[in-house]
């Protein structure tokens, strides 16, 4: 089994450590560059973030220092006021601030100035963040095409041993790519009316990228990027935690099943409802990393005394996905709550599990009542509150054929929808009969992965991205949805 683990990089800074570490050496120059909205400001002062306390010098030429604090209320605790400086050229007379400002006319008095500051930080690396180096061009009347400006700002730090930062207000090649050490280039991308946010590593001078290409969000106004890795059996599967972050929620347990995902459950009005038909579509390159999705709500559903059944999709055997939900529940719980049905393949003879009923191999629809049978004895043995239904459609199709699958798919919708009982079938982009079940179900979900993360979004009822996430404090294995905002 192969799974995607996602993870949020929010400590101790939400950028790529490979830009921390050439900062944190001195003498490196960087380009932020990027369209409006794209999040370069937030980059910018997530960095400072992250650099020593006071090390710092922020230039806002764009933006009031007051309404920085207003967009971005998180700085108040990092960032000093001393620390930003309003380089903004009006043509009308500027109140009376608490920040310190400085003139943008002269070239001379400006880097002068700037030199001054830097000295009195008393610090090493210091770091300067020009915010944005287009308007101060501007306001002296600059030529876009000439760099000379920037070869001077990036001479005078680096004589301090410190580090300069531009932001640029455009994504294009430019000459001042060439003259520093590292660029990186924020991208805003609609896909299907869907925002994606990419960070692109064009370069860093000295340092191993180690992932050039990262989607981030600015979910509550901070500058997070996602960082995936792959998890092998072998060191994925084999600790043991303490508990699963859940959130329960107050519905009304009749109607609706959570998901055991907050923000889903905000979506869906409060979770999956009982009597319905739901489509998790697995796109190219997932694996069976949306096994983690599920896992919450598994857990929770053997909890509440809910039946879960599974037809494990194509590929994950049975051995596996117990040792997975036995990191977390009892092994005989699961057993006394949980049926997984296999195909009878007579070569699979000599491996019989009495924990796994065999369905027959040659008629689905034989199968299919074998299965309803012993769906309905098991919830009257442990008399079930609800039942959970995850069914791999690849495994069906592979075996039995489209035919036979399209033969007993309104009767499967029918007998899922009519009952209490919640069904998940899972199945793969390129599957033919995609089209015919979806448009029978009553949810539809997608798991895709882009730039090496794994995705997540509705297209019924229609959501923005999100990346699930799982991360492990204490023991505690924590599994939920990030928006990108």
């Amino acid at each position: 089994m192969l799974l995607k683990e996602c993870f949020i990089k929010r400590e101790p800074f939400g950028f790529p450590d490979e830009i921390f570490n050439a900062l944190k050496k001195g003498h490196f120059s960087l380009v932020i560059k990027g369209n409006a909205g794209t999040g370069k400001t937030t980059l910018a002062l997530e960095i400072i973030r992250g650099l020593p306390k006071g090390s710092s010098l922020y230039l806002t030429t764009r933006v009031l220092p007051e309404q920085l604090y207003s967009q971005f209320p998180w700085i108040k605790e990092h960032i000093d006021k001393k620390m930003i400086i309003d380089a903004r050229q009006t043509r009308i007379p500027m109140a009376k601030s608490t920040f310190e400002n400085i003139q943008a006319r002269n070239i001379t008095i400006f880097l002068k100035e700037l030199h001054q500051r830097m000295v009195e930080l008393n610090t090493k690396p210091v770091t300067l963040i020009i915010d944005s180096i287009d308007a101060i061009k501007t306001a002296m009347g600059i030529e876009w095409s000439d760099f000379e400006f920037e070869r001077s700002l990036i001479e005078l730090v680096t004589s301090l041993s410190g580090n300069i930062i531009f932001v640029v207000e455009r994504s294009d090649v430019i000459k001042l790519d060439f003259l520093v050490d590292g660029v990186v280039t924020l991208k805003r991308k609609s896909i299907e009316g869907r925002i994606l946010r990419i960070m692109d590593i064009e370069k860093l001078r000295g340092e191993r990228i180690i992932n050039a290409s990262i989607i981030f969000t600015l979910h509550d106004s901070r500058f997070n990027s996602i960082i995936c890795k792959t998890a092998y059996e072998s060191s994925g599967m084999c600790m043991e935690f303490k508990n699963v972050i859940l959130h329960p929620k107050n519905t009304d347990k009749k109607l609706q099943i959570s998901s055991q995902i907050e923000i889903l459950d905000e979506i869906l009005g409060g979770g999956f409802s009982r009597g319905s038909f739901n489509v998790i579509e697995i796109g190219k390159d997932v694996g069976d990393s949306y096994i983690w999705f599920f896992l919450p709500m598994i857990i929770n559903a053997l909890r509440e005394n809910k039946l879960v059944y599974l037809v494990p999709p194509a590929g994950i055997p049975y051995s596996l996905i117990m040792e997975l939900f036995s990191i977390i529940e009892p092994l005989d719980t699961i057993k006394r709550k949980t049926i997984f049905f296999a195909i009878n393949f007579p070569r699979l003879q000599h491996q019989r599990n009495k924990n796994i009923f065999y369905m027959d191999a040659m008629s689905l629809e034989r199968a299919f009542e074998q299965t309803e049978d012993v769906i309905t004895e098991a919830q009257d043995r442990i008399k079930s509150t609800g039942v959970i239904g995850i069914v791999g459609v690849d495994a069906l199709e592979y075996t039995y054929g489209i035919e036979q699958l399209r033969s007993i798919l309104t009767r499967w919708v029918t007998t899922a929808k009519g009952g209490d009982r919640a069904v998940f079938a899972v199945i793969r982009k390129n599957q033919e009969i995609k089209n015919e079940i979806v448009q029978l179900s009553d949810t539809h979900f997608v798991f895709e992965v882009r730039n090496n993360t794994l995705l997540f979004y509705g297209r019924v009822p229609w959501t923005k991205y999100y990346t699930l996430i799982t991360e492990v404090t204490n023991n505690t294995l924590h599994i939920d949805l990030l928006p990108i905002d």
